[in-house]
């Protein structure tokens, strides 16, 4: 993931899924983790931001 990259995140809700366009503000690798901090995009149904981190596989 790269800073100003525009994927989608993909929230299960019931029987749908809501697909909510994001932009990444910034990407994150600190120790053994790897995350990125996003914005979702205006005219969604869902507005604001927050960040995901994770550790990889084998860290």
């Amino acid at each position: 993931m790269r800073s100003g990259a525009k994927p989608q995140i993909i929230v299960p809700a019931g029987l749908v899924k809501l697909h909510e366009p994001i932009e990444v503000l910034e990407a994150v690798e600190y120790n053994n983790l790897v995350g990125f901090a996003y914005q979702t995009l205006p005219g969604q149904l869902v507005c604001g931001g927050g960040s995901i981190y994770f550790a990889p596989a084998g860290a």
